[in-house]
């Protein structure tokens, strides 16, 4: 079994631009397992067996960090874990700002 791949390997993997939507992803997807499903490849059964692989692989990889964060890639990569946390939830007052001001 072959390692999962990072984030921006899995993007590669799907040829995906790195801003990319949730429709690219699946379009680029479903067009790579047409070209590399085993019935429908002209190269080796193997290749053909490890590419489409590495293509599910590195889908479900991406859609389930996007439906988890709801971020881009990009957003993912370059921030610092407890920046990511306050950016995010900054706006509500549980996590954002246990202590508000007394008025």
């Amino acid at each position: 079994m072959q390692k999962p791949p990072s984030l921006r390997e899995a993007a590669a993997i799907l040829e995906l631009p790195e801003n990319f939507s949730v429709e690219e992803l699946q379009q680029s997807y479903r067009s790579l397992l047409k070209r590399y499903h085993p019935d429908h490849c002209h190269e080796l059964p193997v290749f053909c067996e490890e590419k489409t692989q590495q293509v599910i692989m590195a889908y479900r990889l991406l859609f389930d960090t996007i439906k988890k964060y709801r971020v881009s890639l990009s957003e993912l990569e370059n921030i610092v874990p407890g920046e990511f946390w306050m950016k995010r939830f900054a706006s509500d007052g549980v996590w954002g700002n246990p202590h508000p001001p007394k008025k």
